[in-house]
């Protein structure tokens, strides 16, 4: 492999420690699949030519999938900005979820491992709380890992929806079985007081009367959290703008502003915000 030479690149001093050479071929290679929602992938070529995979993922919450684990974390396969076309291709988060099981059946990690020393909770991945925690998790079945993270999170797993995919293919079972969890076991638990992203979950299809539970996605699209710009804190670089799958932002004054009727809340924005000046808000109309 070639020699990586990024200058402030911790891993490179790591690398450079250990005598371990980086890669930096990051072109692309299609790769064919047998998914349900995508049929080829284009990656990044070490992931599609490489014999082992180990999959580095943080402790986190996400507040387009309620949680960013294992299986989440192989978006990371997906080079730069084509990331976004699968976005704008898959704007449900149903779909785009259904499309994560698809590139984590591709890739096919070989070994997941969590890092959970410090994680986060909240609106993450771009503006949650870090929180100390002390552990890291792993395992050799993504969803399994996965199912651990949503247990301890405190989150029903089948309310996630790249959980809920997996579930539905039969990739894993609804709870993780107990005999599945091994090593320090005093400390697989529900983590007191965890905090949930806003966005978790706009469902209430189960507390509306039966005759009119045909409006309720409809209500629940209206309904739905979605980003607000912190005018207060924006400083106008832009990093929103040219992120956003949609092209609905635009920077004026130095300011930006979202065009919300062609929004499809994938909170791109909200995660590459360099100063946390997107948040996450609900309909005002949510609680009454």
């Amino acid at each position: 492999m070639l020699q990586a030479n990024y200058s402030g690149c911790g891993y490179t001093l790591i690398a450079d420690k250990q005598g371990v050479n980086l890669c930096t071929r990051l072109d692309e290679q299609v790769v064919k699949t047998d998914g349900v929602m995508v049929k080829e992938f284009k990656l990044i070529r070490p992931a599609a030519e490489c014999d082992v995979i180990i999959n580095l993922a943080k402790f986190k919450t996400h507040v387009m999938t309620g949680m960013s684990g294992a299986v989440k974390n192989l978006f990371g396969t997906v080079p730069g900005l084509k990331k976004a076309e699968f976005h704008m291709r898959f704007p449900e988060k149903e779909r785009f979820s259904n499309m994560i099981v698809d590139l984590c059946e591709t890739v096919k990690p070989t070994f997941n491992i969590v890092d959970a020393v410090v994680g986060m909770e909240g609106d993450g991945p771009g503006s949650g709380t870090p929180r100390k925690l002390g552990f890291l998790l792993a395992g050799a079945d993504p969803y399994y890992t996965d199912l651990a993270i949503s247990h301890m999170m405190g989150f029903e797993p089948a309310n996630l929806p790249i959980m809920k995919a997996a579930i539905d293919r039969g990739l894993v079972p609804r709870q993780l079985p107990a005999d599945c969890v091994c090593g320090d076991t005093a400390m697989f638990g529900r983590i007191e007081n965890w905090a949930m992203p806003k966005s978790y979950k706009v469902d209430f299809s189960d507390r509306v009367p039966r005759p009119i539970r045909w409006a309720t996605p409809t209500v629940e699209k209206m309904l739905a959290p979605r980003p607000k710009i912190k005018k207060s804190a924006c400083i106008g670089c832009g990093k929103c703008r040219d992120i956003c799958p949609q092209q609905v932002i635009t920077i004026k004054e130095r300011k930006a502003s979202i065009n919300m009727k062609n929004c499809i809340r994938c909170f791109c924005c909200h995660e590459m915000c360099p100063v946390k000046a997107i948040d996450v808000k609900r309909s005002i109309f949510f609680n009454i």
